[in-house]
This record gives structure tokens, sequence and C-alpha cells, in this order.
């Protein structure tokens, strides 16, 4: 499958192959709740998405205010934020199909950060392959993956 992009007045062609990229987020390797709770927050505060941030700072603030009074809404918002939000930075994979998981907030589902974040970096590959910044337009590559 072709796919052809425009970015910043660069045209380019990408070729979708068979091979799946796998991006990880920069993580702590600590896996202590108030970590979790960090990049969950983290997480809400770039969501452009006003339903998924709420919902994901709701299932923050009652893992926090749980965990002070020991209830079992502690154990169950901390659980569901440990499967939105692994620690080991694991992200949804790009692969021949493109982006495919769930509808659900956090790295490993289908959301609008996630798709922001995709783009980003799809645009910003294509920038450093195609060498943009440097020499005159027709010394500039065209790029084909």
């Amino acid at each position: 499958m072709l796919l052809l992009l425009q970015v910043l007045q660069i045209p380019i062609i990408i070729l979708l192959a068979s091979t799946t990229i796998r991006v990880k987020m920069e993580v702590s390797s600590s896996s202590s709740a108030s970590s979790l709770l960090e990049i969950a927050s983290s997480w809400a505060n770039n969501d452009p998405n006003y339903v998924t941030a709420s919902y994901v700072r709701n299932l923050v603030q009652d893992a926090f205010d749980a965990s002070s009074s020991s209830s079992s809404s502690s154990s169950s918002s901390m659980q569901t934020l440990k499967e939105l939000f692994p620690t080991d930075g694991s992200r949804i994979g790009f692969g021949t199909a493109g982006l495919r998981s769930a509808m659900k907030p956090g790295p490993l589902g289908m959301n609008d950060l996630v798709i922001i974040q995709a783009t980003q970096g799809l645009a910003k590959y294509c920038l450093h392959c195609s060498g943009s910044g440097s020499g005159s337009d027709s010394d500039k590559k065209k790029l084909v993956a």
C-alpha cells in the first residue's frame, strides 16, 4: 500500500512494508504506585480529548484517595490504571494494518493522543530522512520507505 504525504511542502511517498514497528516510551523502571499515578496523570495532562482525560484523572484521584483510606475501590482503580498504563513503556504496535487496538485511553489503546504521537513521530522521521533544512530543494531526497 502506498501512502503519499505532504509534510512542510516535501512530497513523501511511503510504502508500508510487512514489518511491525514498536516504539517504547521512556519510563522509569520503578513500578511503584506513585510512578504509575505519575504516568497516568502525565497522560491525562497531554490528552486533548476531554472525555478520556477526565476518565484517567478520575481513576488517578480514586486510586490516590482510596490508598489513604484502604478501600476496595483503590484496588479496582489501581488495577484499571495498571492495565491502561504499563510501567514497562509498552505502546500500541504499528504494523501493516497501521495502528489497531481497542478504543481506550493510554499508550496501548486507540485514542487521540496516540494518533497525535504517531503522526508527530512519522513526520519527524520523514523530515530526518529527507534531509530537510540543508541544501536547495533540488538537493533534497525523496523519501520512499
